[in-house]
């Protein structure tokens, strides 16, 4: 089932229900590079150029391209001119692709001889679209990150069985950017192709301290997705978890558990009674918390299953 068509639909809505699960506060720095990363991966999964280059536009006006000289290509076929045109866009549109023109823009200050990391699509496929640029900035922070992924990215073409080293390193050495990169190619690409891989390196991931706890929450939909690849006993591992995070009293913490558990109630894994019963007091504790200050939305089917009826 890899993986294009279904999750290519699915895609959008996945991330903006995901928005829910963030926590009131502001977000971290961890947060953000690792939604870096993943917007970078979802780009390079489909297929896009990234490059370092120099802006040469005195004056950047909405609707016409700005023209940057590529001064060093980390990613994707070079082109032949020195020269590179990349559509720029100061307004925010309806029905703009993965972030829109004017998105992949908002973070740079355009001027001439200003230093860009540009990431242009090449192909369409999850909001992906060719041509157009999926991000552009002038931050050296994230240029830095965007080299990283680049670099592992093209590692992980040569020779996918190293994204075990990836995955393994979040456990000794935090790495947000990578972490988010590597959920992109573990749930989207083609890389893996031995049944069961990608939903096992999920599993590692998912709620492990190297990977920012803001973004646990969006481990349950992919894991659930895919854990028909898996035997049984890896599914009941998978609910385990999902049950031992949804009691914890850290937010992020029991927003991904209490999620993983609403969409595996949602297909009917398991009914009101099965879930342990040491644990359900705790769970529906916990699931009330969350809707009442609005850091989650209702699950109906995870109500059921927990013999739990709010007004």
């Amino acid at each position: 089932m890899k993986r294009m068509t279904l999750v290519g639909a699915l895609v959008g809505a996945v991330l903006g229900a995901q928005a829910v699960a963030r926590a009131s506060d502001e977000r971290s720095q961890a947060d953000k590079d690792f939604a870096l990363g993943e917007v970078v991966g979802h780009c390079l999964v489909v297929q896009c150029r990234v490059f370092r280059g120099t802006v040469l536009t005195q004056s950047a006006k909405s609707g016409e391209p700005v023209t940057i000289r590529a001064d060093e290509w980390l990613f994707g076929p070079q082109v032949e001119s020195e020269t590179v045109t990349v559509p720029f866009d100061a307004e925010f549109r309806k029905g703009d692709s993965l972030g829109g023109v004017a998105r992949a823009w908002m973070n740079t200050r355009v001027s001439e001889y200003a230093q860009v990391t540009v990431v242009l699509g090449m192909e369409s496929g999850l909001g992906v679209k060719p041509g157009e640029p999926v991000l552009v900035t002038s931050n050296e922070r994230d240029a830095g990150i965007i080299r990283s992924v680049t670099q592992e990215a093209l590692l992980l073409k040569r020779s996918p069985d190293l994204v075990y080293d990836a995955v393994a390193s979040l456990s000794h050495t935090p790495n947000p950017g990578l972490s988010g990169y590597l959920l992109s190619y573990l749930a989207l690409s083609n890389g893996l192709t031995q049944r069961g891989q990608p939903w096992e390196l999920l599993f590692q991931m998912f709620g492990n301290p190297g990977v920012p706890a803001e973004r646990w929450g969006d481990f349950p939909f992919w894991l659930v997705l895919y854990s028909g690849s898996v035997g049984p006993e890896r599914s009941l591992a998978m609910i385990q978890r999902f049950v031992e995070l949804g009691q914890q009293e850290d937010v992020h913490a029991a927003f991904a558990g209490l999620k993983g558990l609403a969409l595996v109630a949602s297909r009917g894994g398991f009914i009101e009674g099965q879930l342990p019963a040491a644990a359900s007091g705790k769970l529906r504790s916990r699931y009330r918390a969350l809707v009442e200050k609005k850091l989650m939305s209702r699950q109906e089917p995870l109500e059921a299953a927990l013999g739990l009826k709010l007004e």
